[in-house]
């Protein structure tokens, strides 16, 4: 249920497999590892449109030399070559420009992604709205308004941890946040730890007094 608070990040025609293409790469991505910024296209992006816009140019004065009866058919082969060069050149452009925006989002999203996977805490209506990795790991919901803590793990994050927020988990938790208490949650990924997910877990209900004065009922699981 926690998927359907995710955002649509495109729309229009092919948004739908662009979004599962984005979600995918995003979820699954390793977060143990700092995502590196892509190299900018803004470059090719200028030359390409640039290209275009000459080619414009060129098709304008072509069609009005040869408006002017000047004699030649090389007029002609001009117009059409300007006429089919200047919107290749800009449908170029265009797709060089969507692939860049493409990327720095991708970044962007993994970026927050991997700030919040070292447990640096988010509002939680934001965190609902955030692609989160397919990973085992714990995730920790602090209810601000009260300063107290739920911990939980999870094998796959992005199926679990936003159920709390959203009436599909510990019901103390939604309740708290139905009625106006604010809310922050982060991630901690398992994969950051030589720990099994009881002992991360345990470790952070432990940091948290979450056991005594929060939001879980044990101190963890045994195993």
């Amino acid at each position: 249920m926690g998927k359907k608070n995710e955002r649509n990040t495109f729309h229009g025609k092919g948004a739908r497999d662009l979004n599962k293409k984005f979600k995918y790469e995003i979820s699954t991505y390793d977060y143990s590892k700092e995502p590196v910024r892509p190299q900018s296209l803004m470059g090719a992006f200028v030359l390409f449109l640039l290209i275009a816009i000459v080619l414009l140019i060129l098709l304008i004065v072509s069609f009005v030399m040869m408006t002017k009866g000047i004699d030649g058919n090389p007029w002609f082969i001009l117009v059409y070559v300007f006429l089919f060069g200047s919107p290749l050149f800009f449908w170029i452009s265009y797709k060089v420009y969507k692939k860049d925006k493409i990327n720095t989002m991708k970044f962007d999203e993994m970026q927050k992604i991997y700030n919040l996977c070292k447990c640096n805490f988010v509002p939680s209506d934001e965190f609902l709205t955030m692609h989160i990795p397919e990973l085992p790991g714990v995730y920790i919901h602090h209810n601000i308004t009260k300063n107290i803590y739920y911990v939980g793990q999870a094998k796959n994050l992005n199926r679990r941890c936003k159920k709390h927020l959203t009436g599909y988990g510990n019901g103390d938790v939604y309740a708290d946040k139905k009625y106006g208490d604010k809310f922050e949650s982060a991630i901690v990924l398992l994969g950051d730890t030589d720990m099994s997910l009881n002992e991360l877990e345990r470790l952070y209900i432990k940091k948290y007094h979450a056991s005594i004065d929060g939001y879980n009922r044990t101190e963890g699981n045994n195993g």
